[in-house]
């Protein structure tokens, strides 16, 4: 083979053993190790032994430099080597397994003279492959010392700023690539494959330069990132972890000049990682503490790696004198790391401590300064607010994690922003986060570098404006002794520290003038200052908020500073800016249901253990999944009413009780005063957000605060200003009410929760903000009715015949008004005789213009069903007026015409007028010589018919109406049911399909919640009224179902079958209550309950008419009834004295039942 050395050059060379692939099979290969031995000439070289593994790999990555001078010509042996099983001398004794012999040159050239470039060998034995050797060689560099001897590298190289960055086999990618639908086993073993790689890459990058090591190292802590959303514990750490190192990385590719020994504390912090991303491990729960534990030195030792690589320059000479000391800190850590991976190891369960870099006690001046401080002059100068925070709950495991994910990615960003705003309603849960974090970032549970934790409450009074700074200064020098000495020289210098202005307190105890030049070389000092909002009233805190909101840019390099509050209006002039990070923790139901529903069966389970002692077969299984689910659904991702909810629950003396009535009776009828707690809060947010005590200002809040409680879908602030009209701006009133309205400048006014509503509505009589009903509805049905005065005409899109409408819209406050002034007209409970007038004299004239423009929006079956509430409500206050001549005819009118206006909104005027009939009131009040005149084919006055109902395609074979008249279900002869909406003239669900052939039967439930139907194919299904879904899995007997019909009570359904008999069934199991009834001689074509459910009559085609007893099943002693026709129908009067029948001559008969 050519070589592609010269032949006469001799050189030095370092050869990598990388790793051997399939060792091959031996017996007790448990007790065995295998090495890889390399000869060349008088010199021989032998890896470090590792268990040898059937079929399996041995992982060497070690290096040997050649430094003897070796010719391309000479020969190199490679050989898989094993100890001797039997060695009774106890003397080192290997035996030969596999080898190779190959030229140096040759082994150059299949290299390709590629520095580290990974070549594979295949070594035999006894002529025959026996497994696989990959290794790496390339020419060394001349020896900087005079070692004469061949030896491996035992110390890491230095770093070449050019070297290329090995990429990583992610095991993240493997996992990525796994198919969803794998078993639990199988993922085991991706994952178990995935992170086999991953180490392999890990020791194959050990000798690399500091770039590919952290990079690796970041790539690695990756995958523990994916695996930690898993493990809630380790979650929000492994983020932390994640990102700070990630920043370092950026770093230290920009940096030039690198230190061996920053690189050997890379690579022990590679071999930890190396051995926790084992996926079985990993999710082993007894050891998520020390996992922990290692993500959150990682961070530590990450922000270390961070200040390290950053240019000196930034803080001159005190950061030169610090990292003098790099040796013995880099020690530290890496003595850390070994103690926590041998801790991994031996599954123990002690804690180690963690290493924490103090910069300031390597300063021998700082050191000294320190003795002398004493805390309780700080104390006594300071004046500082207590703060016990051990009362304080913490967020749930698992929980709030996409809003602590945010706060840590602002902390461990490097973009320079050092403030963030984290702002949210009431009750949103800001304080519980606040804690979370406190507690991630205390020297207690977290990484000890916390430097501050300040959180106002009102009702303590010491917690205000005045103390904020100096409290936080207190917490400061407490947490570090360099920080402590400074603030304690500002003290001395300024004894009166507590009393100067809080702008002199911030500049000579918090600022980067006071603070800047301490040297620090950790992760950002985090303070924290939650409930801002509860700092005082609006104009206590101005100064505050000015002298924080100038203060953010001014503070130290190395602090970082979270606020929280409400999104109140001083608060956001402040900090709604793009100069510091913003971020709304958010109450959506969708987005929180998830953290809502843990917090729920947490409190739920606890009460329960409380509890099960002494009610243990009432909370045998409770809570049930469907209980936690309605608690969900109620608190609609409101935090503070899940816990005022649990609670109330926890504290009753039937929990179980309590929850079913909190479910089924909802709060606002509550009086036992269970949810004071948070109507207080809401109290407390509606008292500070304007000056109640003005008449003006109280006026534009009632108005806003009216507007958007009664409004039926939410307004924006536009919407509202066009109905309402005031001189003052909505927005301007709205952005003082943050607290409790989520509201954008262009988007809709929402209330925090239903609660609020229940609030304002039921539970604040006696407070400055109680809102009546019928003041609101009167403003807004006459804003309504003003603004489509102005707004309404004919044609108003400029539409025309027959071009179809297509993307046409209305304003929203005049889409809004179209659809909702009636509601708002029937919500007035005692309606004025001016308002009728209001009402009469703009049906009259743009009752068609309303009309067109529900068909514009689309929604012409608002006309239908709202002109049928304002008939009855007319009805109840103005009988006998002339309006409710008026709105009967309308209602008649928009019923039969309700197909054809809907197809296009000019034919209300072209044809639904002309054919209007033309006695009508609609037609002589809107009908005029342009528009068309049918002479011919038009009744002159309205016929019986009320509304006719399209759609359907198949033949109706039964017909039911609903107990409250507003909804018809149709049998169809396909084997669908059609219900249909009776105001709109519309289907009210999609078709009910299930049965196979046609529907015979159907019937309402007397609640009219629930829906029978019954069909030739031998089944009854039963529907929820409401959604359509079914309530029950399809029942039945043998034969065909001719009828069916619920009891009184909705509890029983009787059937008739073509076989000759009836049958009774449970109306929530589909279960028989009673043996078949027989008597009849043909199908029973008709049944019916009597009204107190005590008697069952039924019908057949033979003639006969028969009455059972409901309970027992035994026919009564009313002899049979017989006809010579089928009867078709059967129903009880409604005294149940009578029976009324339908025969198949079409003929009734009645008969009085025997008593």
């Amino acid at each position: 083979m050519a070589s592609s050395a010269d032949a006469g050059e001799i050189n030095s060379y370092d050869i990598t053993i990388v790793r051997v692939i399939g060792l091959p099979r031996l017996l007790l290969s448990w007790s065995l190790r295998a090495y890889v031995r390399i000869e060349v000439a008088d010199f021989t070289w032998i890896t470090k032994g590792a268990q040898w593994k059937n079929g399996g790999d041995v992982h060497c990555e070690e290096k040997i430099t050649l430094r003897r001078a070796v010719s391309p010509s000479e020969n190199i042996t490679l050989s898989l080597i094993r100890d001797h099983r039997i060695n009774l001398f106890n003397k080192p004794s290997k035996a030969t397994k596999a080898s190779v012999v190959i030229k140096l040159a040759d082994l150059l050239e299949l290299s390709g003279s590629v520095p580290r470039k990974a070549t594979d060998f295949a070594l035999k034995y006894k002529g025959e492959e026996a497994c696989k050797l990959t290794l790496r060689i390339s020419a060394s560099s001349p020896p900087t010392t005079h070692s004469s001897s061949t030896t491996a590298a035992s110390s890491p190289p230095a770093v070449v700023i050019n070297s290329t960055t090995v990429t990583l086999s992610s095991a993240v990618d493997i996992l990525a690539k796994a198919p969803a639908q794998l078993s639990e086993s199988e993922r085991v073993v991706v994952v178990a494959n995935a992170m086999a790689d991953a180490g392999d890459t890990i020791t194959n990058l050990a000798q690399s330069g500091l770039v590919d090591a952290l990079t690796t190292l970041v790539d690695n802590l990756d995958f523990v990132v994916k695996l930690g959303d898993e493990i809630a514990k380790i979650h929000p750490w492994a983020n932390l972890a994640w990102n700070v190192l990630s920043i370092g990385l950026k770093l230290v590719k920009a940096q030039q000049d690198r230190d061996n020994k920053i690189i050997a504390l890379i690579q022990t912090m590679q071999s930890t990682y190396s051995v926790v991303i084992d996926s079985e491990v990993v999710r082993d729960a007894r050891l998520h503490d020390v996992l922990e534990r290692i993500l959150k030195q990682t961070v530590d030792c990450g922000f270390f790696i961070q200040q390290y690589a950053r240019p000196r320059s930034y803080t001159g000479k005190a950061i030169t004198e610090v990292f003098t000391h790099t040796d013995a800190l880099v020690a530290q850590y890496q003595s850390t790391f070994e103690q926590l991976l041998k801790e991994f190891h031996d599954r123990v369960a002690t804690k180690t401590a963690l290493m924490t870099v103090d910069i300031a006690l390597e300063l021998a001046k700082v050191a000294a300064m320190v003795k002398d401080i004493r805390l309780d002059q700080l104390l006594e100068k300071l004046k500082p607010a207590e703060m016990d925070r051990s009362t304080r709950k913490s967020c749930l495991p698992g929980t709030q994690l996409k809003s602590i994910k945010s706060v840590l990615d602002w902390y461990s960003d490097d973009s320079g922003e050092s403030v963030m705003w984290l702002w949210g309603m009431a009750g949103a849960g800001k304080s519980t986060l606040s804690t979370t974090i406190a507690r991630m970032m205390d020297s207690v549970n977290g990484i000890n570098l916390l430097g501050a934790f300040f959180f106002f409450d009102r009702n303590i009074a010491q917690r205000n404006t005045t103390t904020l700074i100096r409290t936080i200064a207190y917490q400061l020098a407490r947490f570090d002794h360099a920080l402590g000495a400074r603030i304690q020289d500002v003290i001395l210098k300024t004894p009166e520290i507590a009393e100067i202005s809080l702008d002199d307190q911030f500049l000579k105890l918090l600022s980067r003038e006071a603070l800047g030049d301490i040297p620090w070389s950790r992760g950002p000092i985090l303070i924290i200052i939650d409930a801002l909002d509860e700092s005082g009233a609006v104009e206590e805190r101005e100064r505050l908020l000015e002298v924080l909101s100038d203060g953010g840019s001014k503070l130290p390099h190395f602090m970082r500073l979270l606020i929280l509050s409400r999104r109140e209006r001083d608060i956001m002039d402040y900090y709604d800016h793009p100069t510091l990070r913003q971020e709304e923790l958010k109450v959506d139901a969708e987005e929180n249901r998830a953290d809502i529903t843990a917090f729920i069966s947490s409190c739920l389970n606890h009460t329960r253990e409380r509890n099960i002692k002494y009610l243990r077969e009432a909370l045998k299984d409770w809570p049930t999944e469907s209980d936690v689910d309605a608690l969900v659904d109620l608190a609609s991702g409101h935090y503070i009413w899940a816990q005022t909810a649990c609670r109330m629950i926890d504290i009753d003396d039937d929990p179980k009780n309590k929850l079913e009535d909190l479910i089924r009776h909802q709060p606002e009828v509550t009086s036992d005063g269970s949810f004071e707690s948070l109507y207080q809060l809401y109290k407390i947010a509606l008292n500070s957000a304007v000056h109640w005590n003005s008449r003006a200002s109280r006026s534009r809040a009632l108005v806003l605060l009216g507007t958007v409680t009664w409004a039926q879908e939410p307004l924006s602030c536009t919407a509202g200003d066009a109905i309402i009209g005031q001189e003052v701006p909505f927005l301007q009133t709205v952005s003082r009410f943050g607290s409790v309205l989520d509201w954008t400048e262009t988007g809709p006014i929402r209330i925090i929760h239903k609660s609020f509503h229940d609030y304002l509505t039921l539970h604040s009589a006696a407070e400055a903000w109680a809102i009546s009903v019928n003041e609101c509805n009167l403003q807004l049905a006459s804003g309504c009715v003003a603004l489509l005065t102005k707004e309404l005409r004919e044609n108003m899109c400029h539409l025309t015949l027959p071009q179809p409408v297509k993307d046409e819209t209305l304003p929203e406050a005049t889409s809004y008004a179209a659809k909702f002034w009636i509601e708002h007209v029937c919500l007035v409970s005692n309606p004025s005789q001016d308002l009728a007038d209001t009402i009469e004299r703009f049906m009259r004239i743009h009752m068609l213009h309303w009309m067109e423009a529900l068909c514009i929006i689309k929604r012409h079956d608002v006309a239908a069903s709202s002109l049928s509430n304002l008939l009855e409500y007319v009805q109840t206050h103005f009988p006998g007026s002339e309006l409710y001549d008026f709105v009967q005819d309308a209602d008649r009118f928009a019923r039969y015409f309700a197909d054809t206006i809907e197809i296009h909104p000019l034919l209300v005027y072209c044809s639904a007028l002309p054919f209007t009939p033309h006695d009508a009131i609609i037609y002589k009040t809107f009908h005029h010589d342009c528009l068309p005149h049918v002479v011919a084919a038009v009744e002159p006055k309205w016929t019986t018919l009320l509304q006719a109902l399209y759609g359907h395609k198949d033949e109706v074979e039964s017909v039911a109406l609903s107990p409250n008249g507003s909804r018809i279900a149709l049998g169809l002869s396909e084997g669908g049911v059609q219900v249909w909406d009776t105001l709109t003239g519309q289907p009210a669900l999609p078709l009910l399909e299930g049965h196979t052939i046609g529907v015979s039967s159907v019937c309402f439930s007397p609640d009219g919640s629930k829906i029978v139907s019954c069909s030739l194919d031998g089944t009854m299904r039963v529907w929820d009224a409401a959604t359509g879904q079914p309530a029950l899995s399809p029942f039945g007997g043998s034969g065909a179902v001719r009828s069916v019909a619920f009891s009184s009570n909705g509890s029983r359904i009787v059937s008739g079958f073509s076989n000759n008999i009836l049958q009774v069934w449970d109306a929530l199991t589909g279960q028989p209550t009673l043996p078949p009834l027989e008597a009849h001689g043909g199908s029973v074509w008709a049944v019916s309950f009597s009204p107190d459910g005590s008697w069952i009559v039924s019908g057949s085609d033979d003639g006969t008419i028969l009455v059972w007893d409901a309970l027992t099943g035994r026919r009564t002693t009313l002899p049979p009834i017989k006809r010579n026709d089928g009867v078709w129908s059967v129903s009880f009067s409604p005294d149940g004295s009578r029976i009324v029948a339908e025969l198949n001559d079409s003929s009734v008969w009645i008969t009085l039942q025997d008593e």
